[in-house]
């Protein structure tokens, strides 16, 4: 008999550049292996905490090694329409488009966007980590949360 270990994952991606390419469209970069785990949960239950700093890393060794493979960078190309984004999500060779509502605030010092949208791993070309018995599960929609500040270059 095996027990319920299904856990969900809070993951942080910092960004690694961005860059406004056109007025209203910024391309943002991140790098796969700075993802790391900050929260894990019992799924089906609210209860977030840290995960052991051993299981934080074999979680993100095997994001990094199984899930994105050969890919060492999602690009993401953000396009402003007054309150919704357009993006589309570039991994290695794969892209997805994908719409949301943004929470846009602008300063003479920054850009500040805030929103919520959900991805397709599989339209990404990500993959399934192998793990003994198919202790891993990924469900192919996941829910990407952004918080970013950005400020111009001097």
């Amino acid at each position: 008999m095996l027990a319920s270990v299904a856990h969900d994952l809070r993951l942080r991606a910092p960004l690694a550049s961005a860059s406004r390419i056109e007025n209203d469209a910024i391309l943002l970069r991140f790098i796969v292996a700075s993802i790391e785990v900050t929260q894990s949960c019992r799924h089906g239950t609210e209860r977030w905490g840290t995960a052991a700093s051993s299981d934080k890393a074999t979680i993100e060794d095997k994001i990094r090694t199984q899930v994105f493979g050969s890919v060492s960078e999602v690009l993401v190309r953000v396009t402003m329409a007054n309150t919704r984004a357009q993006l589309v999500v570039k991994s290695g060779s794969r892209e997805q488009r994908a719409e949301c509502l943004v929470v846009r605030t602008e300063s003479p010092e920054a850009l500040s966007l805030k929103g919520e949208l959900t991805l397709s791993l599989s339209a990404l070309g990500l993959t399934q980590p192998k793990i003994p018995l198919g202790a891993v599960k990924l469900h192919d929609s996941v829910t990407v949360r952004f918080d970013a500040r950005l400020r111009a270059q001097r």
